[in-house]
């Protein structure tokens, strides 16, 4: 049975006299009287008509010859699939997406919190959902690889070498083509569903999905060849996706969240097709406006890691052109509520108007102009920093002079320039999906406004008791994790080095309060450490600790 039109198969049968000229059949239901019969020329036939789900029906056959005898009958049983189309009900269904070289896996610290706020009964589970496509034959895709020509998609290939661009002057070629496997050039074959990291549990079975996650309410995309797809390629991917899981669960309301390049993919579902309803569409550290131009950062690490998707992340990229086109863009997100979230690792002093002071660097891989995007969205604009000042509104935006430069709001965060020892520039792009603010942010604005959204702190009052011979100047950092999590890394407070001398007296304000934290200070070079483990930390109150360096 598919798409309510039932196939009928049979094997020849023989006539020891003459030839067999027809077949005779006829159905019903097991409740019902027989149709009439009728005669079939062939071994095989499509039946359409209102074939009921869940419902056992009986085909008989029989041979016809050319002297017009009839065959005794041959009997057939088949019962219709239950039809798995949910009905219309009440709900909001939160869909993550990944961006560049990532999977469903981006979201390990963030989907189950947000599941388990949803209030989901039953074992709140955030689900997997994996795509998978076939190629059309003969389908010619731009390739960065190759440049002055077309290829057949299924040979587009990986992008090794940076010099291949630099060589063959990509940025000249790139701004005339859109890289990569478009929407049309393939079709989508299966789409499987597994709880997070459960991989016993996967299956593309309707029915089976309707029974284990109907009660589900957040699901993480993982796409098919996913740096080899363009923006429209993404989102129809994205469309097909939502349109199932809309079919499982029955719930057409939904909450956009995009990391990265997965805000880009968000935003050609949105502009490019028929949607179902998008109350909420999250950004994070999403290169609305492209990365570095393509003769910079986007020939190097973009196109070497990201393949023919980072060759249409540059800034001047034809793919990206199209997508911020205002035509492109029109009236789509007048019903839908749009917060920017950005990562700014310095503030720069006065700018050239006069204006005061300003944001102008990145997380590493997006520059923040480009995270806080197009005017044409209306997002509520919000830039994590550890610079931040009282009044800083103010960021510079090098990359489209269009774009309005005041952000909403501006959040005290973690410097992550220093957390890695090896000072890793593009930590910041990904570890956010650690930090507690922007979980804690991601988390409020499924349910509030930008405005309304506020953040309880605790101050930590830490005395150092330790009669340290030399000073421990410079050389220490405080960490803090939830007491029931492992995770020291992303939980960096204070956002810099701190001064710890004997005696006295540090204060720090962190987001992780009314509940158990552990607390850790740590240093270089076999200095000591100290640790203190379940303490509560009461939200809007001081906390005051006494430690003991080891």
């Amino acid at each position: 049975l598919e798409e309510n039109n039932v196939s009928i198969l049979w094997d020849n049968s023989i006539d020891s006299d003459g030839y067999v000229e027809a077949y005779g059949l006829s159905f019903k239901d097991e409740n019902d009287t027989w149709m009439d019969e009728f005669l079939v020329y062939d071994t095989e036939i499509e039946l359409g008509g209102n074939f009921t789900s869940d419902t056992n029906y009986i085909f008989r056959i029989r041979a016809v010859d050319d002297d017009g005898a009839y065959s005794s009958y041959s009997d057939s049983n088949f019962t219709t699939p239950k039809d798995i189309t949910a009905e219309d009900r009440n709900g909001t269904i939160v869909i993550l997406v990944h961006g560049l070289n990532s999977g469903a896996s981006t979201w390990e610290n963030i989907a189950p919190r947000i599941s388990t706020q949803m209030e989901v009964e039953n074992n709140a589970i955030s689900v997997e959902v994996g795509i998978n496509i076939t190629i059309n034959t003969n389908e010619q895709c731009w390739d960065g690889a190759w440049l002055d020509k077309e290829v057949d998609c299924s040979r587009l290939k990986d992008i090794n070498l940076k010099e291949i661009f630099r060589n063959k002057n990509l940025r000249s070629y790139q701004k005339d083509y859109i890289y990569g496997l478009k929407k049309g050039q393939f079709e989508v074959t299966e789409i499987f569903w597994r709880r997070k990291n459960y991989l016993l549990d996967t299956t593309s079975d309707d029915k089976t999905k309707q029974d284990r996650f109907y009660n589900q309410k957040v699901f993480s995309i993982n796409f098919s060849n996913q740096n080899q797809l363009t923006y429209d390629a993404q989102g129809y991917q994205l469309k097909i996706a939502i349109d199932e899981i809309k079919k499982i669960t029955g719930i057409s309301d939904y909450i956009l969240i995009g990391h990265s390049m997965g805000g880009l993919a968000s935003r050609a579902y949105i502009q490019n097709e028929e949607t179902q309803n998008i109350k909420k569409f999250i950004t994070i550290d999403t290169p609305h406006l492209g990365g570095k131009s393509l003769a910079t950062l986007a020939a190097g690490t973009y196109t070497w890691i990201g393949k023919n998707a980072g060759v249409n992340l540059a800034s001047d990229s034809e793919a990206l052109r199209l997508l911020n086109h205002s035509t492109n863009i029109s009236n789509k997100y007048e019903n839908i509520e749009v917060h920017h979230l950005g990562y700014s690792d310095g503030l720069y002093g006065i700018d050239s108007l006069g204006y005061g002071s300003y944001y102008s660097e990145s997380d590493g891989i997006v520059d923040i102009g480009s995270q806080m995007g197009l005017d044409e969205l209306n997002p509520y604009r919000v830039i994590f920093s550890p610079s931040v000042k009282d009044g800083v509104m103010y960021y510079e935006n090098k990359i489209d002079s269009s774009t309005d430069n005041m952000a909403n709001k501006i959040i005290n965060g973690i410097n992550y320039g220093i957390v890695d020892l090896h000072l890793d520039l593009t930590l910041a792009h990904t570890m956010i999906l650690k930090d507690e603010f922007y979980i804690d942010y991601v988390r409020q604005a499924i349910h509030k406004s930008g405005e309304d959204i506020e953040f309880n702190y605790a101050t930590l009052s830490i005395y150092n008791a330790t009669n340290f011979k030399i000073s421990r100047d410079g050389i220490y950092q405080v960490y803090i994790k939830d007491t029931n999590t492992n995770d020291w890394g992303s939980d960096l407070i204070g956002g810099s080095d701190f001064s710890i001398e004997s005696f006295s007296t540090q204060y720090f304000d962190t987001i992780l309060c009314d509940r158990y934290v552990d607390i850790q200070a740590k240093g270089l070079g076999g200095s000591p450490i100290w640790t203190d483990y379940n303490i509560y930390l009461p939200c809007n109150e001081t906390t005051e600790i006494t430690v003991l360096f080891d």
